[in-house]
């Protein structure tokens, strides 16, 4: 071991950019209004924000919501961003989840 050398390995700066990016989408998601809490990850190179929302009754509305968060996640992000209101993947993601849970995930979502 090298005494006095500060650099972290390189797995553990891409896990730390993974989760900046994933807390970027989860604010951005969080800024509006009619969302009530949002839960993200990153993997592959892509983002999953699961989000609660105030009950929208319009399909038109709720379509025109995912479009704006996705944009918002993705330049907070800095990755792409696959927005999502299903209440099963909010509930699973979470900051110790596993790969496999994630890979799960990705694999519901078509990702």
């Amino acid at each position: 071991m090298i005494f006095g050398s500060h650099e972290p390995p390189a797995y553990v700066a891409e896990q730390a950019k993974a989760e900046e990016g994933a807390r970027g989408a989860e604010y951005a998601a969080l800024s509006n209004p009619l969302v009530l809490a949002a839960r993200a990850f990153e993997r592959k190179g892509i983002t999953v924000l699961a989000v609660l929302t105030e009950p929208i009754y319009l399909a038109s509305d709720r379509a025109a919501l995912k479009e704006l968060l996705t944009a918002a996640a993705s330049e907070a992000a800095g990755t792409p961003v696959t927005v999502t209101f299903d209440l099963e993947i909010y509930r699973r993601i979470s900051r110790d989840m596993s790969a496999e849970v994630q890979d799960l995930i990705l694999k519901k979502l078509g990702l």
